[in-house]
């Protein structure tokens, strides 16, 4: 749940702030409407980049890195709970009302914990995060004289989807690519990036925009709600940002089926479905 926090005006001048990129500065100010009393909240990059920076083409863990970096936030697990933890936050902000009458049900930091920092390479003012187990996002630009489509290539293994296409060399060939495989090969181009392109501009990306269809497709499959599984009704702008909340949601409860009329369907029976309804 968002709450109002306050923000001081010597926090534009703070140098620990001025550590970080602009984008990780919003993302920063983001984190105080999502932290509870304690300055605490849930370790979900997916979840804060919705919250946060949903118009932001980002990677949001590499931005927690760089809060973490600076000694903004500490990163830590504890009782099987990735927590942040906002540093000063009981310092800056004043919590009232029923709020300041509760406690936080995110655990601390555990006692001799590691929290997760960066170190600074010798003859580098790059900060290079350590290794924490969480997967580093990678950019598209590639090495100079990289192709687009070996560019993309490289961001492949991140998002779990191969090329298999000749044609595509760019992100709405990508979705498009997953829209075709999982939904119906009948979508062409010329008729769908006008319904993906947008989605891109504003920020998203290409891996949330296949888990909606993912997730779309495990729900609408088969029912009468199939026929909207298309690009024009699941990339609309009036439904994006429920509908990757949902997605997200779904992806991090570990992709559950489906129920259809009190049984629990599968991925594959969706699949069939789709193929006996002519998809």
């Amino acid at each position: 749940m968002a709450r109002i926090r306050s923000i001081k005006p010597e926090f534009f001048r703070s140098d620990q702030v001025a550590e970080v990129s602009p984008l990780a500065r919003l993302m920063f100010i983001g984190l105080w409407t999502m932290a509870d009393r304690r300055g605490r909240l849930e370790d979900r990059p997916k979840r804060i980049k919705i919250e946060c920076l949903p118009y932001d083409k980002c990677d949001p863990d590499v931005l927690l890195g760089e809060l973490a970096a600076a000694g903004l936030i500490e990163r830590y697990s504890a009782n099987g709970t990735d927590v942040v933890q906002i540093t000063t936050f009981e310092k800056h902000q004043r919590i009232t009302g029923s709020e300041a009458m509760g406690e936080s049900t995110l655990p601390e930091k555990p006692a001799g914990t590691t929290v997760e920092t960066t170190e600074t390479q010798a003859g580098n003012t790059q900060e290079t995060p350590r290794t924490t187990g969480r997967k580093e996002g990678k950019g598209k630009e590639g090495k100079e004289g990289t192709s687009a489509r070996e560019a993309l290539a490289e961001v492949l293994p991140d998002i779990g989807i191969p090329i298999t296409e000749p044609e595509v060399v760019d992100d709405v060939g990508l979705v498009l690519q997953h829209v075709r495989s999982e939904l119906s090969p009948r979508f062409s181009r010329d008729a769908q990036e006008r319904h993906i392109k947008p989605r891109l501009k504003s920020g998203s990306t290409v891996a949330e925009m296949c888990l909606v269809v993912d997730h779309k497709k495990s729900e609408w499959a088969g029912t009468d709600q199939s026929k909207y599984l298309r690009p024009e009704t699941l990339f609309r702008v009036s439904h994006w940002e429920s509908y990757l909340i949902a997605a997200v949601a779904w992806d991090e409860a570990g992709r559950p089926p489906m129920r259809r009329n009190g049984k629990v369907e599968t991925l594959a029976e969706a699949d069939r479905r789709l193929a006996s309804a002519g998809h």
